[in-house]
Order: structure tokens, then C-alpha cells, then sequence
């Protein structure tokens, strides 16, 4: 939820884009106030955003938060105006109940203002992080590219040594060139997990560095890189109750019924994901804790299956 929502007198919906980014303001009434597209450059969105300042409060709603959209994102914070996103998903489900099945920017960034005007409840808050989360951000997701490519290149090596390696007396074609690829990528794969080496270093300075790595490190199950993700996405945040947290995570279960053929509760497929599967992997590493297990165990002997079972274990810690 947006803090001070309620008093907002200007709402700017931004579909974000590399070259060029495009804005729609709309005020409290839905009178359209503003509707172009922007170069990506800092004097610009500066003078919109200070024109529109003179109708009063601003919102600044963008569809991408990292990478193409921190620009704008900077801009707006320093303008001290509210930020705030609208999720992926979100925008999606969102834009299936307006007319039309085009694809523009303009349209994008209409829906997002129309959004950030009339469904507060879909918006994320997005505060200025302080700098060690900001560079802990980016180390993280540059270390989730990283990984990807490892993944890719280490099934293309298994690929490769399965079609040249075992018993066959039919030549396959390509198999010369092995040779001259598989020592290539081998070098690029160690390449790859050499950096992943240097990323972590340094993704642990930051986190020790941090007021709040005592705390976390204190929790069973929690190490360095669970710290880390715990940072990056929850910190700039305000939740209510640890509740609210649990729903953002998608830890929370969810209550489906539907007269009497359709009872009972299941696990949310919404919430954010990298939150979900650090908090699920780090109740899978707190088994190891005496008063974690018997949680677990506790767990299994009312029925649940064990991802259930860890579920509610993360959700408890």
C-alpha cells in the first residue's frame, strides 16, 4: 500500500522502455493531464515531474522498477514524490478489462495511471533503499544471470558428451567439431563460476556490513544468501503484520470453496517468488535445528506432505 494514498492529487503511469519511456497523468477526477512520450534522460522526466507537482501531491507508478526503469525511479525520489509499481501480473490481469487487444506504450502507461488512480490495493510502495541494499540488488541479480548461464552452458556440455561419448558405430553428425567446442565452453563455464566466486565475496561484505545481519544470521537456516534476498526484497517495505509479509510471499495459503464439492485451503501461486523459494529453502535448511524438526515433524504427523509441512514451517519462522 501506498503511504499518505489518500491525499495524492496527480497519478503518472510510466510504460518504461529503453530508448524512450512513455507518461500518462491523470488527477483525482481521472481528467487526463498529461500524455507523451519522454526520452530517457534526466532533465526531462525532471520538468515533468515539476510541472505536475504544481497540481499537487504526486504518484509516480512505473511497470518495471529495475534495470530500464531505475532512471525514472531515481528521478521521482529525488523530486520526493511517492513511488510505486504496478507487478507484472498485476498490470496483465488488469489490462484484459480494458477494450482493445493493441500493444502500446501509450496504451500501457494509460492502464498503469487508470491503475495507480483506482486500485491502490495493486501498487507496491517503492521507497529509497539505502545504499548497501541497492548494490546487494545488483549483485543479486546479476548473480541470478550468472547462474542462468551456467545452467545453459553445463546442459549444452552434457549434450555434447552424450552424443560423442559411448558405444555406437555410426558417426553422428557434428561430432568433429566436439573437439573444438567442448574445450570452449569449458573454459566459459569455469569462466562463469569463477565470477560467481567474486560475487559472493562480495555479497557477503555487504551483508555482514549491514545493521541487520546479527538478527538475521540469528535465525536458524538463514546464511549469507538467504540474508541477502531477505534484504533486497523486503527491505523498503511496510507490512502491517507478519501476516500481511506471509501474503506477500505467497506463503499464505488460500481458501477455495465453492458450495460443497470445493472445500478447503491451497498454497498461493501468487506473491514474490524470489522471497518464496528463499524463505522455503531456508525452513528446508533449518531441519537441522531441534525446535525447526519437531515443528516439521508435528507437521507430517497431521497428514501434511512435506512441501506443505515446510511450507507452514516457513510461514511459522
Amino acid at each position: 500500500m501506498i503511504e499518505s494514498y489518500d491525499s495524492v492529487d496527480v497519478f503518472i503511469g510510466v510504460d518504461v522502455g529503453k530508448g524512450e519511456h512513455h507518461a500518462v497523468a491523470l488527477d483525482r477526477a481521472g481528467r487526463q493531464l498529461f500524455d507523451k512520450a519522454l526520452p530517457n534522460d534526466e532533465a526531462k522526466l525532471r520538468e515533468l515531474i515539476g510541472q505536475l507537482k504544481r497540481h499537487g501531491l504526486v504518484l509516480f507508478v512505473v511497470d518495471q522498477p529495475a534495470t530500464i526503469g531505475a532512471l525514472p525511479i531515481a528521478v521521482a525520489q529525488s523530486e520526493n514524490v511517492l513511488v510505486g509499481c504496478l507487478p507484472g501480473r498485476a498490470m496483465r490481469r488488469i489490462a484484459d478489462l480494458h477494450g482493445g487487444e493493441a500493444k502500446t506504450d501509450a496504451r500501457d502507461a494509460a492502464i498503469i495511471a487508470e491503475a495507480a488512480r483506482s486500485l491502490p490495493h495493486a501498487l507496491r510502495s517503492l521507497q529509497l533503499a539505502d545504499e548497501q541494499v541497492a548494490e546487494l540488488s545488483m549483485l543479486c541479480g546479476f548473480d541470478d544471470d550468472v547462474l542462468g548461464q551456467i545452467t545453459a552452458t553445463s546442459n549444452r556440455i552434457r549434450g555434447l558428451l552424450t552424443r560423442a561419448l559411448g558405444e555406437q558405430t555410426v558417426v553422428v553428425t557434428g561430432t568433429n567439431a566436439t573437439s573444438i567446442v567442448l574445450p570452449k565452453l569449458a573454459e566459459q563455464l569455469a569462466a562463469l563460476r569463477r565470477q560467481r566466486d567474486e560475487i559472493a565475496v562480495e555479497v557477503e561484505r555487504l551483508v555482514e556490513a549491514h545493521p541487520l545481519h546479527p538478527v538475521l544470521i540469528s535465525r536458524p537456516g538463514v546464511g549469507v544468501g538467504t540474508a541477502a534476498r531477505l534484504l533486497t526484497e523486503v527491505s523498503g517495505k511496510d507490512f502491517a503484520t507478519a501476516n500481511h509479509l506471509a501474503a506477500y510471499a505467497g506463503l499464505a495459503p488460500v481458501t477455495r470453496r465453492s458450495g460443497s464439492s470445493i472445500r478447503g485451503e491451497h498454497p498461493s501461486g501468487r506473491g514474490n517468488k524470489i522471497l518464496k523459494r528463499a524463505i522455503f529453502l531456508s525452513a528446508f535448511a533449518a531441519l537441522r535445528d531441534p525446535v525447526s524438526r519437531a515443528y516439521y515433524d508435528r507437521k507430517i504427523a497431521q497428514g501434511k506432505r512435506h512441501n506443505q509441512a515446510l511450507i507452514a514451517l516457513a510461514r511459522r519462522r
